[in-house]
């Protein structure tokens, strides 16, 4: 007997159940869904039109649950967002998960971390204005090393540059964005062609509040050494949206060798207070964020609604690769930051699964790693629409294309795709595989943006993975009751996306995913979707800015 609390923004509490003295409060009809990525999602109530709940008095946002009334247990938690008229003598409670309180602010921007040198520019018009008696600013060139790993954005001074009238300084801007600001910049550096014993040389990093770079910006100081060299220069008073690298020359000279300043590591942290992983002294691959991390930031900066815990148990499991370039300029929404980082969050198997369920907590969680496993037989009650296995996108290799920062092309992929790292690991052998019966490569390319070499071979373990899962993928309708997996009977309103299923009835009794429900409490029936739909993984791929380049065999 499933019972409806409405609880008001006032404290005020509604029930709506079939226990209910006044027939004005008893629910004439209530479903509910559940989805992934979501937890919880829509739901429909629907009331005789009580004179106390008039539609245009109602409290769009109140809070509902959805619960048994005899066990108190909670089948679904939402808000409300309508309330239109369903008949002459019915209202409707049009009823939203927590999950979308995720959209709820579409200004949201993050600068979490930038490696991308791209993003550093010239000196501004008025800059050199102001100073155009005494120097003369000349830009930087981003470098590729394939040798080293080291790619840099360099100042350079060419032989017979300069004069004894003004100062040559090579100079790179870079701008956090309205609204951004800068809380750290990692760097590293090496030289070529500079005595670094002479003290007239002077290469500095800066942060500042306009690109001007005047006034009292925070410094490092000379960084003048014979190196390589790295650090990070913290800023102050939390107002910083701008940052600078400099190199010069102390003297109106003309430089007779050509001299390199080239900044290997460049990587602007903003003021989000979220824990870097790594170290500024491997500046191969600098320091990073964990999406663990970083989804626990979001909520408490973008949905302080929602509740969350974090650690070994908690309800967002904590992550170990560390992202090296996450970075939401625009104004976007909390849910398309997350979408974005499932797939660098899990294992190498599965993008991560992410909603809220119940007391409005955000869960982040491997597929698999949470939830109940139920078991069904199709001569008790069960309806299979069998969809069968999908393999209609196998591959047996993946390329993946990535910019290492400095605006250069860099890949990893299998043995023989041509790629600068190649890797078994991108490599599907598996006779299984029907793309390996013909002995043919099925490869395709994608290009992941903006990302280390590991985060690039990540995501394409991932792709691999996900395309070459051969998951049964249909539908079973289940009525009445459902027994766990330790036998205990449940109603089958309490089967939730991101649970399991065993049909024992039938010739496979492998555990199938949940990917959503939905449920009708006329006819005590839910109606569960099972395996990941066939463009959940595009959808990924797209938020996280990866796509596809083309099939490469």
């Amino acid at each position: 007997m499933l019972a409806v609390e409405v609880e008001l923004a006032d404290g005020g509490r509604m029930r709506y159940g079939p226990d209910e003295a006044d027939v004005g409060d008893v629910p004439t009809d209530i479903s509910c869904d559940s989805e992934l990525p979501g937890g919880f999602g829509p739901a429909n109530i629907t009331l005789p039109r009580p004179d106390r709940f008039d539609p245009l008095q109602a409290k769009l946002w109140a809070a509902t649950r959805i619960y048994e009334a005899e066990t108190n247990r909670t089948f679904h938690e939402g808000r409300i967002v309508g309330t239109p008229a369903a008949g002459a003598s019915q209202i409707s409670l049009e009823v939203e998960g927590f999950s979308k309180a995720l959209d709820d602010d579409r200004t949201a921007r993050l600068l979490g971390l930038d490696i991308d040198k791209g993003n550093w520019e010239q000196t501004s018009v008025e800059r050199q204005i102001a100073n155009a008696a005494t120097l003369a600013f000349k830009g930087t060139e981003s470098i590729p090393d394939d040798t080293t790993g080291q790619p840099a954005l360099s100042c350079l001074f060419d032989p017979g540059e300069g004069s004894t009238s003004r100062i040559v300084v090579s100079e790179a801007v870079y701008d956090a964005g309205a609204g951004n600001r800068i809380g750290y910049v990692d760097y590293a550096w090496k030289i070529s062609g500079i005595n670094s014993a002479d003290a007239n040389w002077s290469w500095v990093v800066y942060a500042a509040v306009s690109d001007l770079i005047s006034g009292t910006p925070n410094a490092t100081g000379n960084l003048r050494a014979a190196g390589p060299g790295a650090g990070t220069l913290t800023t102050s008073g939390g107002d910083k949206r701008f940052a600078s690298v400099i190199a010069y020359y102390n003297a109106n000279t003309v430089h007779a060798i050509k001299a390199i300043v080239a900044w290997t590591l460049l990587g602007v942290v903003g003021t989000h207070g979220i824990p870097l992983q790594g170290s500024v002294a491997a500046p191969a691959t600098g320091r990073g964020l964990l999406v663990s991390d970083v989804c626990a930031h979001l909520l408490g900066r973008f949905a302080p609604s929602l509740s969350y815990s974090t650690g070994v148990g908690g309800s967002i499991a904590p992550t170990s690769f560390a992202v090296p370039h996450l970075v939401f300029r625009e104004d976007t929404t909390a849910t398309e930051m997350i979408e974005a980082l499932v797939m660098l969050g899990g294992t190498t198997n599965q993008p991560l699964d992410w909603g809220v369920y119940d007391n409005r907590e955000f869960f982040l969680k491997s597929p698999g790693a949470y939830g109940r496993v139920w078991r069904m037989r199709l001569d008790e009650g069960g309806e299979e629409d069998d969809s069968g296995p999908d393999a209609s996108r196998r591959l047996n290799g993946i390329k993946v294309v990535y910019d290492d920062g400095t605006g250069s092309d860099h890949s990893v992929g299998p043995p023989g795709s041509g790629s600068d790292t190649e890797t078994t690991a991108l490599l599907d052998t598996d006779p299984s595989n029907p793309t390996n019966t013909r002995g043919e490569r099925h490869w395709e390319s994608f290009s992941a943006g903006v990302t280390s070499a590991a985060g690039a071979l990540l995501i394409g373990q991932l792709i691999l993975a996900e395309r070459n899962r051969t998951d049964w993928r249909g539908e079973v309708t289940v009525r009445g009751d459902v027994l766990d997996s330790t036998g205990n009977s449940h109603p089958v309103a309490a089967i939730r996306a991101g649970d399991r299923v065993v049909n024992e009835d039938s010739n496979d009794t492998t555990e199938r995913r949940i990917i959503g429900t939905s449920y009708d409490n006329a006819a005590r029936a839910n109606r569960v979707s099972i395996g990941q739909p066939g463009d959940r993984l595009d959808v990924i791929l797209a938020r996280a800015n990866v796509v596809l380049e083309g099939r490469i065999a």
